[in-house]
């Protein structure tokens, strides 16, 4: 409103009555208050649907510090200009540069391509079919959505704004931005959307006091087929992760597992043995949440047996898995220094990842004759359809981990 915008084309959105109150009190009556939803992915999503399709919405958070405008244009012109243009244009959502320094921002008017809409601000035509899950860069995925659906995305260039990210209050204090929840966040969008994105590493001080895991889109001209690749690595993950996890197996003792050959000769035998896995060593693994019941035993599925014995292990297996895993498991193996041979998991369904930590080197996995560093990088792959196996080599003490799921309907959870 200090920018000449006229008051009955603002809409307030809060989270709850306590906020909507606290703002009635100090704002004019004329001033249109509406009481959404808490979190800001829960509430762009009801402002979507509080719109109609086709309205072209200006979308600002009340983190915003500073405006300003180029070639002479005031705040209302610049805004004016930019919305009449997405009544009609090829696409429907138009960010503002991601930078409040002229210098940078070199350009006028709108450019086109597979460019984000940052949260903070940013103009759209409405389109209900534009509904965003990803908690901590629903920005980044609603980029990606329109992208997809219209071919490309704006910027404007005469607008820029200074924020500061994330101020605590409002809708969105729900959210949180720790690293755990960063990392799930960008894990899944790339996982979703892989053909469209290029991951670095960046500091990001709300985030942690190290790296992490940054999504930069790739420059597309026209929006490529939603491929997954065969192999997928996603970033590497921060070991302090794992460190209440490595606390808890090295106090333990996995179960022991015979070799491929000790466990043919007691079929031969005709002695009953359990679960076996081709090509395997004698090793030390468990595996936790639904496993398989042997028809002698009445067949079907159930929590494995180490699960409660072992619980504190698997709720913390669990809570990892929520973490780095993108997709929903049923099964958690973890094994001990294995070096296993040429195998497929035949009884997995879907994706699995496989993860390694520890103190060791070496022992890679080969995957259909290509190898991955596993370690502290989730690798995504599907074991029931793509041999692979360990290369000889390991040094160290390494713990393997893979999240995976079995034919049932049970969840993990």
């Amino acid at each position: 409103m200090d920018n000449a915008v006229n008051i009955n084309d603002v809409y307030l959105f809060v989270a709850n009555q306590e906020q909507y109150d606290a703002y009635r009190s100090e704002l004019p009556e004329e001033l249109k208050i509406i009481i959404g939803e808490k979190g800001m992915c829960n509430i762009r999503n009801f402002m979507t649907n509080y719109f109609n399709d086709g309205d072209v919405v200006v979308y600002m958070d009340d983190d915003i510090e500073k405006v300003k405008t180029k070639n002479n244009k005031t705040f209302v012109e610049a805004l004016t200009e930019a919305c009449e243009y997405l009544k009609t244009s090829e696409y429907n959502l138009a960010g503002l540069p991601p930078t409040y320094n002229e210098f940078f921002n070199k350009d006028d008017g709108f450019k086109s391509g597979m460019l984000v809409a940052i949260g903070c601000f940013y103009i759209m035509r409405n389109d209900k079919s534009i509904i965003v899950d990803n908690v901590i860069v629903e920005d980044l995925q609603r980029t990606i959505l329109c992208y997809l659906k219209y071919g490309g995305t704006y910027r404007y260039c005469d607008i820029m704004v200074k924020t500061k990210p994330f101020a605590p209050g409002g809708v969105n204090e729900a959210d949180g931005r720790d690293y755990d929840r960063y990392y799930q966040a960008v894990a899944k969008l790339y996982y979703e959307y892989s053909p469209l994105i290029n991951m670095h590493s960046k500091k990001i001080k709300y985030i942690s006091n190290e790296a992490v895991p940054h999504i930069r889109f790739k420059a597309l001209k026209i929006p490529p087929p939603i491929v997954q690749p065969a192999v997928l690595q996603l970033p590497p993950v921060h070991p302090s992760i794992f460190t209440s996890l490595i606390e808890m197996v090295s106090k333990t003792v996995l179960t022991k597992k015979p070799s491929w050959e000790e466990t043919c000769r007691r079929k031969a035998a005709g002695i009953i043995f359990g679960s076996y896995r081709k090509n395997f060593p004698e090793h030390r693994a468990d595996v936790f949440g639904i496993v398989k019941v042997r028809p002698c035993h009445g067949g079907g599925a159930r929590i494995s047996r180490v699960s409660e014995k072992k619980s504190q292990i698997y709720e913390e297996l669990k809570r990892i898995g929520n973490i780095i895993c993108p997709f929903k498991f049923t099964s958690i193996l973890i094994n001990n220094n294995v070096v296993c041979g040429k195998h497929h998991d035949a009884n997995n369904v879907g994706k699995s990842l496989l993860i390694s930590i520890g103190d060791y080197e070496g022992c890679n996995i080969v995957v259909e004759g290509t190898e991955y560093d596993a370690k502290y990088k989730p690798t995504i792959f599907n074991g029931s359809e793509l041999e692979h196996w360990n290369t000889d080599n390991l040094v160290g003490n390494k713990y393997s981990i893979v999240y995976y799921s079995i034919p049932t309907m049970w969840d993990y959870a």
